[in-house]
């Protein structure tokens, strides 16, 4: 419970601080120190007892890669129809800039959401449980910067990386899926 209000009152930061492009990159980055303070913390006063599931073993990195193809599979249809992509309409200049911030949130969020909240709610609740309200969290600490529209994908992309961290038990999956699909989505989708 304690965890959830820290997450809700990062992520009010977050928007707070968020209002324009310089803004999102620093948000991104008081947000992602945050997450992984609050994921290091449980570790290291041992208030968690399950493993960090860190690995680099090639079933891990391959699925969360298949993963990330799977997310930017309609993406790169549309693009292929013809469709322009975000890059097209904003330019390089406005994503350069943020790549390093999305290089760090996203395995910031993994880490604290599947790392951390996911194992602690399967504990608790069991791996559905764990599963959905992991993913309402993820899709809510997206709110911010993408708004209601988007809440369905986040809450599907949410249910998604969920599935491979209980199908895995690997957080490199969960992280490379959410990296590489967030990057693919600027630059090919």
């Amino acid at each position: 419970m304690l965890l959830s209000l820290v997450l809700l009152t990062a992520t009010l930061a977050r928007a707070a601080l968020g209002a324009a492009a310089p803004g999102q990159v620093a948000a991104a980055f008081a947000f992602g120190g945050v997450l992984l303070a609050l994921w290091a913390a449980a570790h290291l006063t041992g208030a968690v007892r399950f493993p960090v599931d860190l690995d680099l073993r090639p079933r891990s990195l391959l699925a969360g890669i298949a993963v990330a193809g799977l997310l930017l599979a309609p993406g790169l249809w549309l693009r292929a129809m013809g469709h322009p992509t975000s890059l097209d309409v904003f330019g390089l200049g406005f994503y350069l800039p943020l790549v390093p911030a999305l290089l760090w949130i996203a395995p910031a969020e993994e880490l604290f959401l599947r790392g951390l909240l996911q194992p602690a709610i399967r504990q608790a609740a069991g791996p559905g449980w764990a599963i959905a309200v992991v993913a309402l969290l993820f899709a809510g600490i997206h709110l911010p910067a993408f708004g209601w529209a988007a809440m369905p994908l986040d809450l599907g992309v949410g249910l998604l990386i969920g599935w491979l961290r209980e199908e895995l038990r690997s957080v490199t999956s969960c992280i490379a899926a959410h990296t590489l699909a967030d990057l693919g989505a600027w630059f090919l989708a």
